[in-house]
């Protein structure tokens, strides 16, 4: 074998490895790299080149995302099973069961199960089988969904403690997205659309006063270009403004900033923000605080 045959062997491993690390269950880059050194992989698997091997399964047609828990998540495979409306109606009828009768370990292995065998259904029926259910549920983070649901409905505006912080929202809605439940919000203070992750959010007391910012709008328009522009598949909030060449011009409304550049940051020199000002400057900003943190790092004091 000559040198550039294991070169190519041993790049193939390492993609190999992460990928089987993802199937397993989410995990960052420390824990990628824990998994490599036990299974006697090449020790070498620095930041810079996770991300490249990471860009590389993307490429190869897999949906990897990194969520708010910091984790890199799978959401599709190269197999793509397409259910038909028996096959979903009788998962919904199980999920329903087990979310309104099963204790909370149930509810665990549930959620733990559809996110591991959700990677292998094709879009559409990912899309039908992560509809939020509208029951009375008992378990904990279900009481939290219908408490919410409810405060939504009423209209009012509450006070939430949300990591660390005392802020005052109008509730719009509860919605999810790769199967974390968010509170859709708008923060009064900067009077911006916010999500929530729901779980972490504390209620405080909710105000006698109605929502007043109903009619709120706030949107963000960002141009795509090559082959993400081609395979893009637009989200619930976004539409298309215009399309040419190899680029296609799209446009965002009432998205949560950070959310929404967390995203976009994914989709590397692909992805260019048009307007607004405001969120270009956001944007900015976001990428030089992820910069700052390899700024002068000393990687001498930690034994890889």
């Amino acid at each position: 074998m000559t040198n550039e045959d294991k070169k190519v062997s041993e790049t193939f491993l390492k993609v190999a490895t992460i990928l089987s690390c993802l199937m397993k269950k989410p995990m960052d880059y420390n824990e990628v790299f824990r998994f490599c050194l036990d299974s006697n992989v090449d020790n070498s698997l620095s930041k810079e080149s996770f991300n490249k091997y990471i860009n590389t399964l993307r490429a190869l047609g897999l949906t990897i995302e990194k969520l708010p828990d910091e984790k890199y998540h799978l959401f599709n495979f190269f197999v793509q099973v397409q259910l038909n409306k028996e096959e979903i109606d009788a998962f919904k009828k199980f999920e329903t069961a087990i979310l309104k009768y099963g204790t909370d370990n149930n509810i665990k292995t549930l959620i733990s199960l559809k996110s591991k065998f959700f990677r292998y259904f094709d879009t559409e029926s990912q899309c039908f089988l992560n509809e939020l259910l509208e029951q009375a549920l008992n378990t904990k983070i279900g009481l939290l969904v219908k408490q919410f649901e409810k405060i939504c409905n009423d209209s009012q505006k509450i006070v939430i403690e949300y990591e660390g912080k005392i802020i005052t929202v109008e509730p719009k809605t509860i919605s999810s997205y790769n199967n974390i439940i968010y509170l859709d919000c708008i923060d009064l203070k900067s009077f911006k659309s916010k999500k929530l992750i729901l779980k972490r959010i504390h209620l405080i007391k909710q105000l006698p006063n109605k929502n007043s910012f109903s009619s709120i709008y706030n949107s963000v328009v960002y141009e795509l270009s090559d082959r993400l522009a081609y395979n893009y598949k637009l989200k619930n909030n976004e539409q298309v403004v215009s399309k040419y060449g190899k680029k296609l011009v799209i446009k965002c409304e009432n998205e949560d900033y950070e959310f929404l550049a967390g995203r976009l940051a994914r989709y590397q020199t692909f992805c260019k923000i048009l307007q607004p000002i405001e969120f270009k400057e956001y944007f900015k900003n976001y990428i030089d605080k992820i910069a700052k943190l390899y700024e002068n790092e000393d990687f001498s004091m930690y034994d890889f």
